[in-house]
């Protein structure tokens, strides 16, 4: 999805209420944030970013169930991409993972990725170009 803050593609995530479980959070999420109904087929592994934006989460591998694909107050477009023609305005750290969860792999031991200078710059520099072709 096309967020609107920063103005990036990223796959859908976000907070866990309290009381519910990360795979019910996920499936509630990308509902609220694509249109989309999913089922999660599996635990991908949980990802500790370091860095730039820090956090831990668990990311899933989910099946489309039902529903269309819609924007909502936090996502300007919701798209299917190939794995070979993913956009070039995707957050570079989500390309590993999408790799990952493509090739069907599963991580038993957390998943680290540091988000240094390198990475702001190129986040920098997709959300720049974005707001500009957005302004055109």
């Amino acid at each position: 999805m096309l967020r609107t803050s920063p103005r990036a593609w990223e796959l859908p995530g976000g907070s866990v209420e309290p009381g519910e479980l990360p795979a019910q959070a996920v499936v509630r999420e990308v509902e609220e944030e694509t249109g989309l109904e999913v089922r999660v087929s599996r635990l991908l592994g949980w990802y500790r970013r370091t860095g730039f934006r820090p956090h831990r989460s668990p990311v899933f591998v989910c099946q489309h169930v039902a529903g269309v694909a819609r924007p909502n107050w936090e996502s300007i477009r919701v798209s299917w991409f190939r794995l070979d023609q993913l956009p070039a305005g995707l957050f570079p750290w989500y390309r590993p993972i999408i790799a990952d969860a493509a090739s069907g792999r599963s991580y038993p031991d957390e998943q680290r990725q540091h988000l240094g200078l390198a990475a702001v710059w190129a986040a920098a520099k997709i959300h720049l170009r974005q707001v500009v072709r957005s302004t055109r």
